[in-house]
């Protein structure tokens, strides 16, 4: 017995490949925003943190307790 396909199904085969192409895109591409926002605003809250230590006494110490060594 010879196996025709159905063509509709094929075609809708081939179009949940392309849609699945087109979301993977466009979720690294949010991704993407995410991550250039998220480091965006943990900049700015390092530059607070620095700004509130203001004596130089202060901010090695407190290097110290974040636990870094040798800047």
């Amino acid at each position: 017995m010879l196996l025709i396909p159905d063509f509709g199904e094929l075609r809708i085969f081939i179009f949940k490949g392309y849609l699945r192409g087109w979301i993977a895109y466009y979720r690294f591409a949010q991704i993407k925003r995410l991550c250039i926002e998220t480091n965006e605003w943990l900049g700015r809250t390092r530059m607070c943190i620095w700004k509130s230590w203001k004596n130089v006494k202060t901010r090695v110490s407190n290097l110290k307790k974040c636990g870094v060594s040798c800047w």
